[in-house]
């Protein structure tokens, strides 16, 4: 269990988050923000091409609560080099639990080459659950050079899906941010949204993708 006590400011000038703030690759304990801020800039260097997941923590499975990000989330690149299919505010994906959680600033990931996944909050949610959030941010996703691959993008998560019998839930969130999404060629496909680039569902009926009580 990890309780913020105070804001937080960092800073990028003159290197990266990898070397000043590096996200923790997989979270599975409880966040709580406490009410409080994380601001300045993430920009997250990939430190090898097995690095897939980036934000605040990169995949979450635990429980992240009461946090207001408040800075320049982003992917240091080139369109030769991206790895980084998964970027959001909170967390690059989200199978746990993501509550009252608050995003503003920048969400941009330019040139990704393995699939792009952006959303404010989570750049994607496998069967977890984002309740009572609020994306401020402007969200920026770019694919290059992967006709067969979607590109997902959203105010709240790239893309929402199930994880295995888990529903993916998004309820009681909002956005306010402004949300860009683009392909390079463009005969690839681009899902954006306010919400969730796209809600992918199932022939199942008792398997759910639920987005309740939204407003965009």
């Amino acid at each position: 269990y990890y309780k913020l006590i105070n804001n937080i400011t960092i800073s990028s000038e003159g290197s990266s988050i990898y070397e000043q703030w590096e996200p923790r690759a997989e979270f599975s304990g409880t966040f709580d923000g406490n009410g409080n801020t994380i601001s300045g800039d993430m920009i997250v260097k990939p430190n090898n091409s097995t690095t897939q997941y980036a934000g605040f923590v990169g995949y979450n499975f635990g429980t992240i609560k009461n946090l207001t990000i408040d800075a320049y989330v982003g992917i240091e690149n080139s369109q030769d080099d991206c790895h980084v299919p998964y970027l959001g505010g909170i967390a690059g994906a989200n199978k746990g639990t993501i509550s009252k959680c608050y995003v503003k600033g920048t969400v941009i990931a330019p040139f990704s080459q393995y699939g792009c996944n952006t959303g404010g909050i989570a750049g994607f949610n496998f069967g977890g659950t984002i309740e009572n959030c609020i994306n401020y941010a402007s969200i920026y996703g770019s694919e290059y050079n992967k006709s067969d691959i979607p590109a997902y993008v959203g105010g709240i998560t790239g893309g929402n899906t199930v994880n295995g019998t888990a529903s993916g839930y998004i309820k009681g969130c909002t956005n306010n941010g402004k949300i860009e999404g683009a392909i390079n060629p463009k005969d690839g496909t681009c899902y954006s949204g306010g919400i969730a680039g796209k809600n992918f569902r199932s022939g199942e009926s008792t398997i759910c993708y639920i987005i309740n009580d939204c407003i965009n």
